[in-house]
């Protein structure tokens, strides 16, 4: 399966080997606009190592081309989302993806509106641990390291914990 993402996924993905082999495992390519990378030029660990995995082909910038375009230009009009979100969920629809690595709350919400399933980084671990592919203590010790005391992405975690619970 490929997907696109937004920032979250290039700043999260990085805190954690474990993760990026969770992905792997869940993806075959993620497509990231190059309105996300134009975020994060600093030579940050994470960066570094977003480059490293581009250089293996698993990530892979992307230009959104003119329909691409289109959709960025309108969810940038209709909502209050990032540049990065706009154009993680116009790429999802350009290239007819069927997920979305996406964080906050508003752009989830717009993405499912227009039919994409969408995709918390947190998610990877319990996916992980639901498919057998990490312990549960892998599990929790992978999502320490996403969430920090205060961290407002918590909300998220709770999220995925109780659709998970279904």
């Amino acid at each position: 399966m490929k997907a696109s993402a937004d920032a979250s996924m290039i700043i999260d993905l990085p805190k954690d080997e474990r993760l990026i082999s969770l992905a792997k495992k869940r993806y075959s390519k993620i497509y990231v606009p190059t309105e996300v990378f134009d975020e994060h030029k600093k030579p940050k660990r994470h960066v570094q190592r977003i480059h490293l995995l581009e250089q293996e082909e698993f990530i892979e910038r992307k230009e959104l081309n003119d329909i691409g375009m289109r959709y960025f230009r309108s969810f940038l009009r209709r909502e209050r989302l990032g540049r990065g979100e706009c154009a993680a969920i116009a790429l999802a629809l350009q290239l007819d993806l069927p997920e979305v690595l996406l964080d906050d709350k508003l752009a989830i919400s717009t993405a499912s509106k227009v039919g994409l399933r969408c995709v918390s980084v947190c998610y990877l671990p319990l996916w992980g641990l639901k498919k057998h592919l990490v312990t549960s203590d892998e599990a929790e010790d992978m999502l320490k390291k996403l969430f920090k005391s205060g961290d407002p992405n918590f909300l998220v975690l709770l999220g995925i914990l109780h659709e998970l619970g279904r």
